[in-house]
Protein backbone atom coordinates (compact mmCIF):
# COMPACT_ATOMS: atom_id res chain seq x y z
CA UNK A 1 0.00 0.00 0.00
CA UNK A 2 0.76 3.67 -0.01
CA UNK A 3 0.57 4.16 3.49
CA UNK A 4 3.31 5.84 5.63
CA UNK A 5 4.43 4.55 9.56
CA UNK A 6 6.17 7.16 11.82
CA UNK A 7 7.86 5.99 14.95
CA UNK A 8 9.89 8.15 17.04
CA UNK A 9 11.73 8.64 19.83
CA UNK A 10 10.34 7.23 22.57
CA UNK A 11 10.86 3.01 24.63
CA UNK A 12 9.52 0.03 24.35
CA UNK A 13 9.35 -2.87 27.13
CA UNK A 14 7.25 -5.73 26.87
CA UNK A 15 5.94 -7.37 30.19
CA UNK A 16 4.43 -10.48 28.85
CA UNK A 17 8.16 -11.10 27.85
CA UNK A 18 7.15 -14.77 27.28
CA UNK A 19 4.65 -14.32 24.52
CA UNK A 20 6.76 -16.12 21.35
CA UNK A 21 5.54 -13.91 19.01
CA UNK A 22 5.57 -10.14 19.94
CA UNK A 23 6.72 -7.35 18.23
CA UNK A 24 8.16 -4.34 18.98
CA UNK A 25 7.40 -2.54 16.35
CA UNK A 26 5.66 -4.12 13.03
CA UNK A 27 4.30 -2.66 9.36
CA UNK A 28 2.90 -4.73 6.85
CA UNK A 29 3.01 -3.01 3.68
CA UNK A 30 3.84 0.60 2.50
CA UNK A 31 6.67 2.91 4.24
CA UNK A 32 7.93 2.32 7.75
CA UNK A 33 9.71 5.17 9.53
CA UNK A 34 11.56 4.26 12.75
CA UNK A 35 13.96 6.93 14.60
CA UNK A 36 15.23 7.06 17.84
CA UNK A 37 13.44 4.39 18.74
CA UNK A 38 14.87 1.84 22.31
CA UNK A 39 13.89 -1.72 22.50
CA UNK A 40 16.69 -3.00 24.59
CA UNK A 41 15.11 -4.18 28.11
CA UNK A 42 16.73 -7.60 29.21
CA UNK A 43 13.44 -8.59 31.21
CA UNK A 44 10.67 -7.16 29.64
CA UNK A 45 11.76 -8.24 26.53
CA UNK A 46 10.01 -8.73 22.46
CA UNK A 47 10.64 -11.95 20.65
CA UNK A 48 11.67 -9.86 17.35
CA UNK A 49 12.64 -5.78 17.78
CA UNK A 50 11.39 -4.47 14.42
CA UNK A 51 9.86 -6.45 11.55
CA UNK A 52 8.45 -5.63 7.76
CA UNK A 53 7.18 -6.57 5.25
CA UNK A 54 7.18 -3.29 3.39
CA UNK A 55 9.70 0.00 3.12
CA UNK A 56 11.64 0.73 6.00
CA UNK A 57 13.86 3.52 7.06
CA UNK A 58 15.74 2.35 10.38
CA UNK A 59 17.78 5.12 12.47
CA UNK A 60 19.67 6.12 14.92
CA UNK A 61 17.64 3.57 17.29
CA UNK A 62 18.71 0.74 19.90
CA UNK A 63 17.42 -2.97 19.50
CA UNK A 64 18.67 -5.05 21.96
CA UNK A 65 18.02 -8.24 23.72
CA UNK A 66 15.06 -9.86 21.82
CA UNK A 67 14.46 -13.23 21.81
CA UNK A 68 14.82 -14.13 18.02
CA UNK A 69 15.87 -11.82 15.50
CA UNK A 70 16.49 -7.84 16.57
CA UNK A 71 15.54 -6.45 13.26
CA UNK A 72 13.59 -8.97 10.38
CA UNK A 73 12.78 -7.91 6.81
CA UNK A 74 11.03 -10.88 5.10
CA UNK A 75 10.45 -9.88 1.53
CA UNK A 76 11.30 -6.13 1.84
CA UNK A 77 10.94 -3.22 -0.13
CA UNK A 78 13.49 -1.11 -0.24
CA UNK A 79 15.12 -0.31 3.55
CA UNK A 80 17.38 2.23 4.95
CA UNK A 81 19.49 0.78 8.09
CA UNK A 82 21.65 3.37 9.62
CA UNK A 83 23.74 4.65 12.95
CA UNK A 84 21.35 1.85 14.95
CA UNK A 85 22.53 -0.50 17.62
CA UNK A 86 21.83 -3.90 17.29
CA UNK A 87 23.32 -6.05 19.94
CA UNK A 88 22.20 -9.05 22.19
CA UNK A 89 19.22 -10.44 20.01
CA UNK A 90 18.70 -14.09 20.69
CA UNK A 91 19.36 -15.17 16.66
CA UNK A 92 20.68 -12.95 13.86
CA UNK A 93 20.94 -8.83 14.29
CA UNK A 94 19.27 -8.27 10.69
CA UNK A 95 17.69 -10.62 8.85
CA UNK A 96 16.66 -9.96 4.94
CA UNK A 97 14.91 -12.60 3.76
CA UNK A 98 12.55 -13.32 0.45
CA UNK A 99 11.82 -11.61 -2.15
CA UNK A 100 14.09 -7.95 -2.23
CA UNK A 101 12.50 -4.88 -4.16
CA UNK A 102 14.69 -1.72 -4.38
CA UNK A 103 17.66 -0.94 -2.93
CA UNK A 104 19.08 -2.04 0.38
CA UNK A 105 21.08 -0.06 2.13
CA UNK A 106 23.10 -0.46 5.56
CA UNK A 107 25.34 1.66 7.06
CA UNK A 108 26.90 2.74 10.24
CA UNK A 109 25.15 0.04 12.58
CA UNK A 110 27.23 -1.74 15.49
CA UNK A 111 25.60 -4.84 14.86
CA UNK A 112 27.23 -7.39 17.62
CA UNK A 113 26.47 -9.91 20.14
CA UNK A 114 23.74 -11.68 18.39
CA UNK A 115 23.21 -15.12 18.77
CA UNK A 116 22.96 -16.17 15.01
CA UNK A 117 24.92 -13.90 12.21
CA UNK A 118 24.95 -9.89 12.59
CA UNK A 119 23.40 -9.80 9.20
CA UNK A 120 21.75 -12.53 7.40
CA UNK A 121 20.87 -12.40 3.65
CA UNK A 122 18.70 -14.44 2.53
CA UNK A 123 17.52 -13.22 -0.35
CA UNK A 124 15.56 -14.63 -3.48
CA UNK A 125 14.38 -12.96 -6.79
CA UNK A 126 15.70 -12.49 -10.02
CA UNK A 127 13.76 -9.80 -11.63
CA UNK A 128 14.61 -6.30 -12.92
CA UNK A 129 13.42 -4.39 -9.69
CA UNK A 130 16.67 -5.21 -7.73
CA UNK A 131 18.68 -2.36 -6.70
CA UNK A 132 21.93 -3.93 -5.01
CA UNK A 133 22.66 -4.62 -1.48
CA UNK A 134 24.68 -1.43 0.47
CA UNK A 135 26.67 -3.04 3.42
CA UNK A 136 29.15 -0.42 4.39
CA UNK A 137 30.98 0.92 7.71
CA UNK A 138 29.25 -0.82 9.75
CA UNK A 139 31.20 -2.41 12.68
CA UNK A 140 30.11 -6.70 13.27
CA UNK A 141 31.62 -8.01 16.12
CA UNK A 142 31.32 -11.06 18.26
CA UNK A 143 28.41 -12.50 16.53
CA UNK A 144 27.94 -16.24 17.19
CA UNK A 145 28.28 -17.33 13.75
CA UNK A 146 29.15 -14.97 10.70
CA UNK A 147 29.59 -11.40 10.57
CA UNK A 148 27.68 -11.64 7.03
CA UNK A 149 26.23 -14.60 5.58
CA UNK A 150 24.31 -14.73 1.88
CA UNK A 151 23.54 -18.72 1.45
CA UNK A 152 21.01 -18.38 -1.60
CA UNK A 153 22.29 -20.02 -4.46
CA UNK A 154 24.02 -18.25 -7.18
CA UNK A 155 20.29 -18.32 -9.57
CA UNK A 156 18.88 -15.81 -7.01
CA UNK A 157 21.08 -12.97 -8.66
CA UNK A 158 18.78 -10.17 -6.59
CA UNK A 159 21.37 -10.42 -3.90
CA UNK A 160 24.70 -11.25 -5.99
CA UNK A 161 24.58 -8.57 -7.99
CA UNK A 162 25.84 -5.16 -7.01
CA UNK A 163 26.35 -6.39 -3.98
CA UNK A 164 28.50 -4.17 -1.58
CA UNK A 165 30.36 -4.56 1.19
CA UNK A 166 32.67 -1.92 1.70
CA UNK A 167 34.56 0.18 4.59
CA UNK A 168 33.38 -2.48 7.77
CA UNK A 169 35.13 -4.03 10.87
CA UNK A 170 34.53 -7.61 10.57
CA UNK A 171 36.06 -8.89 13.61
CA UNK A 172 35.50 -11.62 16.48
CA UNK A 173 33.16 -13.53 15.14
CA UNK A 174 31.76 -17.43 15.73
CA UNK A 175 32.57 -18.29 11.96
CA UNK A 176 33.52 -16.46 8.98
CA UNK A 177 33.69 -12.97 8.14
CA UNK A 178 32.02 -13.38 4.89
CA UNK A 179 30.26 -16.95 4.24
CA UNK A 180 28.95 -17.15 0.71
CA UNK A 181 27.83 -20.75 1.05
CA UNK A 182 25.11 -21.00 -1.20
CA UNK A 183 24.61 -23.25 -4.37
CA UNK A 184 27.23 -22.43 -6.90
CA UNK A 185 28.35 -19.41 -5.31
CA UNK A 186 32.29 -19.17 -6.13
CA UNK A 187 34.73 -16.02 -6.14
CA UNK A 188 34.52 -16.21 -10.21
CA UNK A 189 30.89 -16.14 -9.64
CA UNK A 190 30.78 -13.08 -7.41
CA UNK A 191 33.42 -11.24 -9.44
CA UNK A 192 31.53 -11.79 -12.73
CA UNK A 193 28.56 -10.46 -11.19
CA UNK A 194 30.12 -7.15 -10.09
CA UNK A 195 29.76 -8.09 -6.37
CA UNK A 196 32.57 -5.40 -4.57
CA UNK A 197 34.51 -6.66 -1.49
CA UNK A 198 37.14 -3.72 -0.64
CA UNK A 199 38.69 -2.01 2.54
CA UNK A 200 37.02 -3.97 5.42
CA UNK A 201 38.95 -4.73 8.20
CA UNK A 202 38.92 -8.58 9.15
CA UNK A 203 39.94 -9.82 12.65
CA UNK A 204 40.24 -12.78 14.77
CA UNK A 205 36.93 -14.26 13.38
CA UNK A 206 37.19 -18.11 14.25
CA UNK A 207 37.38 -19.29 10.37
CA UNK A 208 39.08 -16.83 8.98
CA UNK A 209 37.66 -14.19 6.45
CA UNK A 210 35.45 -16.70 4.25
CA UNK A 211 34.60 -19.74 2.75
CA UNK A 212 35.55 -18.36 -0.63
CA UNK A 213 38.84 -17.47 -1.49
CA UNK A 214 37.94 -14.03 -2.53
CA UNK A 215 41.11 -13.36 -4.81
CA UNK A 216 38.77 -10.24 -6.19
CA UNK A 217 38.55 -8.79 -2.93
CA UNK A 218 41.01 -5.31 -2.64
CA UNK A 219 42.59 -3.83 0.47
CA UNK A 220 41.69 -6.98 3.47
CA UNK A 221 43.15 -5.65 6.29
CA UNK A 222 43.91 -7.61 9.55
CA UNK A 223 44.32 -5.30 12.54
CA UNK A 224 43.08 -5.51 16.08
CA UNK A 225 40.62 -2.63 15.96
CA UNK A 226 41.26 -1.87 19.98
CA UNK A 227 37.59 -1.61 21.33
CA UNK A 228 36.85 0.23 24.43
CA UNK A 229 33.94 -0.08 26.64
CA UNK A 230 31.97 -2.42 24.27
CA UNK A 231 30.19 -3.19 27.20
CA UNK A 232 28.90 0.49 27.28
CA UNK A 233 27.73 -0.10 23.41
CA UNK A 234 30.51 1.46 22.30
Amino acid sequence: SGSRHLYRNFELRNTNATKTASIGIQCDGGLCVVREIVITHSTNKFWKGVQTTGGLILRDSKIKNCANVGVDCPSAESIEIVNNLIKSNGSHGLSLNGLIIGAQVIRKNVISGNSGDGISLNATGTGATRRGVDISENTIDANTSDAIHADRASTQLVLYQNLLILNNQLTNNGVYALNFDGAGVTDVFLDSVGCQIRNNNQFNNTSGLSNLTLTFAENTTNLNPGYTDTGLDN
